[in-house]
């Protein structure tokens, strides 16, 4: 069963996101996970992501019995992209390779102001 899921973070902000993942997965021991975030068009990605996450670098499995997963955004992560809605997936890699999309929704992408010239942003 696939976990839909939506969050907001300010753009440019030092965050850490707490998801929920596939409650069907008996446990995340051995696998693999990658986040990925697209730009979208009424919910389907559109593209290349642009903005990557794997394990170990941004994405970690806070608890791989339940499918608890933090995702880590430091300020270059988002600071140049547009405030908007991205899509966004997180994969899983078993052990023999076999992939599963096991959550998606939509991430928002908060206007804020610019920490290198504190002025207002604009789309």
């Amino acid at each position: 069963m696939l976990i839909r899921q939506n969050f907001a973070i300010p753009l440019g902000d030092q965050i850490e996101i707490d998801l929920d993942i596939n409650p069907d997965i008996e446990s995340m021991v051995g696998t693999d996970v990658t986040f990925r975030a697209y730009a979208q068009d009424t919910g389907v990605p559109i593209g290349d992501p642009v903005l990557t996450k794997n394990l170990d670098d941004g994405l970690e499995i806070a608890d791989p019995t339940y499918g608890l997963v933090v995702i880590s955004f430091d300020e270059t992560d988002t600071i140049n992209l547009a405030p908007d809605n991205y899509y966004f997936e997180i994969t899983l890699y078993d052990i023999d390779g076999a992939r599963t999309t096991v959550t998606e929704g939509l991430m928002t992408l908060l206007r804020t102001k610019n920490p290198e010239t504190r002025e207002l942003l604009r789309p």
